[in-house]
């Protein structure tokens, strides 16, 4: 995850599936939520990042957490 400017958000995610070669998938949030992104027959939704960015705290990185979403397109 990486913080490019207050309330921006940019997270890269390794998608391992069963029988499937590893995706590299991308999600940007500009602070607007849901961010939605289709992988063959999933969805995936990042609906939140906390805590928020403020340029007036200094955030490392593994104090950010995620929630994200996966469920199976219908």
């Amino acid at each position: 995850m990486a913080c490019i400017w207050s309330g921006q958000v940019v997270i890269a995610l390794d998608v391992i599936r069963a029988g499937k070669d590893p995706e590299k998938i991308t999600l940007t949030s500009p602070n607007v939520y849901p961010i939605v992104h289709e992988l063959s027959d999933y969805k995936l939704e990042l609906l939140a990042v906390h805590p928020y960015p403020a340029t007036s705290a200094d955030i490392k990185k593994q104090d950010y957490s995620v929630i994200l979403r996966v469920t199976p397109l219908l």
